[in-house]
């Protein structure tokens, strides 16, 4: 018992981080929303965050950018619908999570 595939009791996954301590995170945007918080975390899930539409009552231009990027280039979640998934470099420091948007580009082909 307790060996089966999905119970997440298997092999826990490594953290990989560069030399500078970059690593990949995935950030999620949930099915059949608009303007809802991003999930963001790392592979392990050690690290989690979310990023927020409005900060200090003021339209954030980070996750807009961020929200047309991945609906343009990421892809589909596992549960299909119009849930969609990015991957971007981003560093862990200070208590918080900074990602490496330069450019806007995605991770491609990032396996977890």
């Amino acid at each position: 018992k307790g060996k089966g595939k999905g119970n997440g009791k298997g092999k826990k996954k490594k953290q990989s981080t560069d030399a500078n301590g970059w690593e990949v995170y995935k950030i999620q945007i949930a099915s059949g929303s608009t303007d809802y918080p991003m999930l963001v975390y790392n592979s392990t899930r050690s690290r989690k965050t979310f990023l927020h539409p409005v900060v200090d009552g003021d339209n954030c231009a980070v996750y807009e950018r961020v929200k047309e990027v991945i609906m343009k280039e990421g892809r589909e979640g596992v549960l299909g619908g119009d849930g969609r998934k990015g991957y971007f470099d981003g560093i862990y420091k200070d208590g918080k999570i900074g990602l490496r948007l330069d450019g806007m580009t995605l991770k491609d082909d990032v396996k977890w």
